[in-house]
């Protein structure tokens, strides 16, 4: 089973990976001091898409979301929850398309 790990950068609070079988690692700064959140993708696993949210202290979260950690970006503290969902969708990389797995 292939795997490697992978480094997106976060720019906004709420992000979706539309990556096969991604499975989250470690959210924080890179070197260069840009939020990103990196993970774990198995080449062979059935395709998903995977949602993220960050919340601030106090704000609520709604059900369905599963915590990952805290960290610290500046004057900000963030948590980050995640919510995996199968749209029954396929991501195809190449061309960055999601389309129906029966072909609608």
């Amino acid at each position: 089973m292939p795997r490697r790990v992978l480094k997106e950068p976060v720019t906004e609070l709420a992000f979706s990976l539309k990556y096969q079988g991604a499975t989250f690692l470690h959210c924080g700064l890179d070197p260069a001091g840009r939020r990103c959140v990196w993970f774990l993708v198995d080449d062979e696993a059935s395709p998903m898409v995977t949602n993220f949210r960050m919340f601030m202290t106090g704000e609520s979260v709604p059900d369905g979301w599963d915590y990952r950690m805290t960290f610290q970006t500046g004057p900000l503290v963030l948590h980050l929850f995640e919510e995996t969902v199968d749209y029954g969708r396929h991501y195809d990389r190449d061309s960055g398309v999601l389309s129906s797995m029966d072909g609608e």
